[in-house]
């Protein structure tokens, strides 16, 4: 504390009045137990402060490991996506594969039977041809009995 605030000492206080003694003895202890408040607060404010600097590293070091963890999903999210993609890609190409070569032995079996079918109507085409011809010699020969 500065001289200007601080109250006489008792070096004077012979030449005081009782009463000017006590008044002057009540001031030294106002001005000690004001004092020890000062200090106390002074240590209460010195305790906040490094509760204050103990909480921002706190809080400094969780928002690191935040950003580190951020940092990690979205790697392992990019890394998930790229496999993803090449997962749909491989099956695609499976699938197409699958239907080309499916649709080669549909193309193949409907050909086959096709020709099959083909081949039996070549086969009636005949036959009625033959028919039709034996129908007309037929006719021809019924004509000729029957034309005296």
């Amino acid at each position: 504390m500065n001289d200007s605030t601080s109250v006489p000492t008792r070096e004077g206080a012979h030449s005081l009045t009782p009463g000017e003694q006590r008044i002057l003895t009540l001031m030294e202890q106002g001005q000690q137990r004001l004092e020890q408040r000062l200090q106390l607060l002074e240590d209460k404010l010195d305790a906040q402060g490094q509760q204050l600097k103990e909480l921002e590293l706190r809080a400094e070091r969780k928002g690191t490991a935040s950003r580190i963890r951020d940092m990690q999903l979205a790697s392992d999210l990019q890394n998930l996506q790229g496999q993803l993609e090449q997962s749909l890609q491989k099956t695609q190409e499976s699938m197409l594969t699958t239907l080309y070569f499916e649709t080669n032995k549909l193309r193949t079996e409907f050909s086959e039977r096709l020709e099959r079918h083909n081949a039996r109507l070549e086969t009636v085409e005949q036959t009625l041809e033959q028919h039709g011809e034996r129908i007309r010699d037929n006719t021809k020969a019924l004509q000729g009995h029957a034309t005296p």
